[in-house]
């Protein structure tokens, strides 16, 4: 009978110690002030255009398009979970528990994220908001790595007035820093509200429309103190690595930044910033180094001569057929540096002096168009303007912004104009120094305008068709031009034989199925 009670009084003290642990636990859970920080279902569809789904408890925000905007500028991001593996990118990214909040915009930039309104704080108490965001923005597919990425940065903030506006001067954001690509990261800042209510932000900022800018956000956290407790950080997978970056207007009491003599093994306690631990350091998976930029021998190829590329050409094809040279025609059409070419692009071909066309039946590229145009110079650089009477300015003009490769020759040529009108137009004294962002005025042939969109007749076997075709405009992209003619973007990029979606360029004529 002794036994019987001693191993009764036993099973209810065991007992007893789960149920208290899992009070502590419940405790500890109920730091965070935030609803649904987990980012998991149900996910609420809210308004927009696409309709964005957007985990219950959070709200999105974007900053909209201004005047004068391209079609790939400040677009309004797509809103989805990331486990939805067919309407998103089918990569689904989560940090913790089933689910996390996906946005992406496809060749275009934005600035925008989630934002979610917590009321019953303290004024004046100090409050610390965290999240993980992996940032995934690349050129080309590959959905492990970010490929000539977009330069996405990623900010948490806190609006310690708790207002919602994403563009508010009231936020504290965290550092915006280096962008930090395929990797699970801790964003972490800190502020105090001024009233009973603050407003915590994530904030994502592709620079460049390259083909996939995408975030995915999951396990954030409001606690008071400005410290991370432990939850936020305990799932953590070990084989990720992780950063945490951490901001804040506020002094951090003493209870969080001086460490325990004798600190316990599961304490994750963020110490000094002077100090981080060595699992906090952060190393990139992938580093772009762009390669040495190709230049033209002028004295070697004082001539230039313009190209349609066709089928099966390559630049060291064409290099080879017209007695140039590989890097000559990269340097000269500010070509990446794989050579990266498309089927109907007009290529500038550094040639020597003199030079005669080949003709169709020659061994130069198929297909080269008889009425090609040579451009020819007895200098090997562009020469100055000389001096000329003053003359009047035309009434037609539009801004065009140079793009890192671009040279004045070849912005003449895409706009029918002169090098001597373009630098004259805009006081170049050397037309070979021109510099990446530099706002240049272009005159416009009015008589010429470029139409948007034309059709022109094609021989298929022995039927004719028509076939409408677009001329790329700038700001275009392959997304938005499928947008506006309602085609779907895959039958775009077949109708064209383009290998690469993303590169499409100023002046390209494009068939629209």
């Amino acid at each position: 009978m002794k036994m019987k009670r001693a191993a009764r009084l036993g099973g209810l003290l065991g007992l007893a110690i789960v149920v208290i642990a899992g009070v502590a636990l419940a405790v500890g859970q109920g730091n965070n002030l935030l609803v649904n920080p987990g980012f998991e279902p149900p996910f609420v569809d809210v308004s927009g255009e696409p309709v964005r789904r957007v985990a219950q408890g959070w709200q999105p925000w974007n900053v909209p398009s201004q005047p004068g905007d391209s079609f790939s500028q400040n677009i309004q991001p797509e809103y989805l979970p990331a486990s939805d593996t067919t309407s998103s990118l089918g990569v689904p990214r989560i940090h913790g528990g089933s689910d996390a909040q996906q946005v992406f915009t496809f060749y275009a930039t934005f600035t925008g994220g989630v934002y979610q309104q917590v009321n019953g704080v303290t004024p004046g108490a100090t409050y610390q908001f965290s999240a993980y965001v992996y940032t995934w923005s690349t050129s080309l597919d590959s959905p492990d790595a970010s490929e000539l990425p977009g330069n996405l940065t990623v900010q948490v903030g806190i609006d310690p007035t708790g207002g919602t506006d994403g563009q508010s001067a009231n936020i504290v954001w965290s550092p915006a820093g280096t962008p930090q690509y395929d990797s699970w990261v801790q964003y972490s800042v800190s502020a105090a509200p001024t009233g009973s209510s603050l407003t915590v932000f994530v904030r994502a900022q592709p620079q460049e429309p390259v083909k996939n800018n995408v975030i995915y956000i999951d396990d954030a956290q409001l606690s008071t103190g400005g410290g991370t407790s432990p939850s936020a950080t305990s799932q953590q997978p070990s084989s990720v690595p992780a950063t945490t970056v951490v901001s804040s207007n506020t002094p951090v009491s003493s209870a969080t930044t001086v460490p325990s003599n004798t600190p316990a093994p599961s304490a994750t306690t963020v110490p000094p910033s002077d100090t981080p631990p060595p699992t906090l350091t952060f190393t990139p998976s992938l580093t772009y180094t762009p390669s040495p930029v190709p230049t033209i021998d002028n004295t070697l190829f004082p001539g230039r001569y313009v190209y349609t590329v066709r089928s099966g050409d390559t630049v060291a094809g064409i290099a080879a057929a017209f007695n140039s040279s590989v890097d000559a025609i990269i340097s000269a059409n500010g070509l990446a540096s794989n050579g990266f070419i498309l089927v109907g692009q007009q290529l500038v071909v550094p040639v020597g002096l003199p030079f005669t066309p080949p003709a169709p039946t020659s061994a130069a590229p198929t297909g080269v168009p008889p009425t090609a145009l040579v451009i020819a110079s007895s200098t090997p650089l562009l020469p100055a303007p000389t001096a000329a009477p003053p003359q009047q300015q035309p009434v037609n003009t539009t801004i065009y912004v140079v793009r890192p490769g671009d040279t004045l020759f070849w912005i003449a040529v895409r706009h029918n104009t002169t090098v001597n009108a373009l630098a004259t137009l805009n006081n170049i004294s050397n037309p070979n120094l021109i510099f990446a962002g530099q706002r240049l005025l272009v005159p416009v042939n009015t008589a010429q305008a470029v139409p948007t969109a034309v059709i022109i007749p094609t021989i298929e076997g022995a039927a004719a068709q028509q076939v409408q075709t677009y001329i790329v405009q700038p700001g275009d992209n392959l997304y938005n031009i499928s947008l506006r003619f309602n085609v779907p973007l895959a039958d775009i990029i077949q109708a064209n034989g383009l290998v690469n979606p993303s590169r499409i360029y100023i002046g390209q004529s494009l068939i629209i199925p």
